[in-house]
């Protein structure tokens, strides 16, 4: 029978929830998945395989290679990671993206809500007030958007005098998509962006690669990130594209063992060999 546990009782504050980092997921994981092989010959789980045995086991003959529990009931598992060949969108993140692409440039990154007007200055300051995330990042959006900006803020002139610049922000000048979209009639979904026709380019539509919108966010300063809702500490809108996609333990996957037979894999490890 269970014991009471002597360790103090402490009350909880606070849950700060937020998206793992590429770089924080990597050193969670224990095994980087480079080979799509479950077993050797022996049977024996393939090293750097799905079921490596640093990731935990169901298997009572086999000891975790992480914490080398004496009992395998003992281990919980432990993460393992996969590299992605490509950045991925994820779908659950597909309206933040949107919102967050609307408010930065495309080319540089600054962020292109107008503060060259009272009202846009104070319509800005308003929204940097809003203390909830979401809908810091919504109002961003609302105010981009109804501005209309159609070329990112002019390059700062270096011989000119910023002393009465005021909320002056420095872009690099070019010209902004007219919208993105998401598109879902193909799977996994993808962004579609849209360029209307200018003196210096014809009008073009097309689709938008996850290593695109990945290298626009990574440009972001962390002061940029905060003006749109996001905290750097616990979410950037580049952690919102997958590179690095993790990788449960076999504790959560448990494979069916069959005397005489192969095993069953749970339907979980099967998605992660697709």
């Amino acid at each position: 029978m269970g014991t009471h546990s002597p360790l103090e009782l402490k009350r909880v504050d606070k849950v700060q929830m937020g998206v793992m980092s590429p770089d924080f997921l990597a050193k969670l994981s224990v095994v980087k998945v480079t080979t799509a092989e479950l077993y050797q010959a022996n049977g024996v789980p393939k090293p750097n395989g799905l079921l490596d045995s640093r990731m935990g086991t169901l298997d009572p003959r086999v000891t975790c290679g992480t914490c080398c529990a004496v009992r395998w009931e003992e281990c919980p598992g432990h993460f393992g990671h996969i590299d992605l060949a490509t950045p991925m969108f994820h779908i659950g993140f597909k309206n933040s993206l949107l919102k967050a692409l609307s408010c930065v440039c495309f080319h540089c990154s600054a962020i292109l809500a107008k503060r060259s007007k009272a009202d846009e200055i104070q319509k800005y300051r308003d929204a940097q007030r809003i203390q909830k995330p979401s809908e810091r990042l919504n109002k961003m959006a609302q105010i981009c958007k109804v501005s209309g900006v159609a070329r990112c803020h002019e390059p700062q002139d270096p011989d000119a005098d910023d002393a009465d610049a005021g909320d002056k922000v420095y872009g690099c000048g070019n010209v902004q998509p007219k919208r993105f979209q998401w598109d879902g009639t193909i799977e996994g979904g993808q962004i579609l962006v849209e360029f209307e026709a200018t003196d210096d380019q014809a009008a073009e539509k097309r689709k938008l690669k996850a290593e695109e919108v990945h290298k626009i966010f990574s440009r972001m300063s962390e002061e940029a990130c905060r003006e749109l809702g996001f905290n750097p500490l616990f979410c950037r809108p580049d952690w919102l594209v997958l590179r690095k996609f993790p990788v449960p333990p076999p504790p959560v996957r448990p494979s069916v063992i069959m005397e005489g037979a192969n095993n069953c894999e749970d339907d979980l490890t099967h998605k992660l060999l697709d």
